[in-house]
């Protein structure tokens, strides 16, 4: 039976753990984006009719 040593916290392994918590941040503060947006759109009910308005003008 081999005994695996403990895991030393050397540079990679920390530089990995904080690359981890940065992509979480940046992918958390996306989806933020992406709701503020989409809330925006919601509560924006001209600017949907005025897309609509340009898009029947189109056609």
């Amino acid at each position: 039976m081999k005994v695996e040593p403990p895991i030393k916290p050397n540079r990679q392994h920390t530089v990995v753990v904080i690359a981890g918590i940065f992509g979480i941040n940046f992918l958390v503060y996306v989806l933020w984006l992406q709701i503020i947006y989409a809330f925006q759109i919601r509560n924006n009910h001209n600017c949907g009719n005025v897309m609509g308005k340009a898009n029947k003008r189109q056609r």
